[in-house]
């Protein structure tokens, strides 16, 4: 009773909540059914992953969100480029990161607010890679020009590696 008066305090309809669980669950269900059988992950593969993770342990990870806006002729790389610088300015005035993110990057993260996840130097692109170490928390980057077009990136949080990998068989 308390979660349906929450729901109904924010406007959200039972009979909406429902079919959209409805839906994912249906979703859920048909990856299971066509993509899960077709995916087969070797203990060769799982080895090199702890491996990778294991040495780099200790190496810093930037937990990234991003915007990117694509330049796909050189005729519009002063207009696209205006139209970063506008956007970085936006957020410095407040704009979430995430809502612009959202509205103007042509990234497949722009739905999910432009979120990267944790990530480590040598994952991205090199001129994006440059930037990283410079970036404080909480901070948006100016314009980055990358092979594709701009992106502004925003660190959200910045960790140190662990000392401890994850235990495991690793060769």
């Amino acid at each position: 009773q308390d979660f349906q008066a929450a729901l109904q305090q924010s406007g959200i309809l039972i009979d909406s909540l429902r079919s959209q669980i409805r839906a994912e669950l249906a979703w859920l269900r048909v990856i299971q059914r066509r993509l899960r059988p077709n995916v087969t992950i070797s203990d060769d593969q799982i080895d090199e992953a702890m491996a990778e993770i294991k040495a780099n342990a200790n190496q810093p990870q930037y937990l990234l969100a991003e915007i990117f806006l694509s330049v796909d002729t050189p005729t519009q790389e002063a207009e696209v480029r205006q139209s970063a610088d506008r956007l970085v300015d936006q957020i410095h005035q407040g704009a979430g990161f995430s809502a612009v993110a959202r509205q103007f990057s042509q990234s497949s993260t722009a739905a999910g607010g432009g979120d990267l996840g944790w990530v480590r130097l040598g994952q991205l692109d090199r001129a994006l890679d440059a930037v990283l170490p410079n970036l404080k928390k909480g901070e948006v980057s100016q314009p980055i020009r990358s092979n594709g077009g701009f992106h502004i990136l925003y660190l959200r949080d910045l960790r140190q590696g662990t000392s401890k990998a994850p235990e495991g068989k690793v060769t």
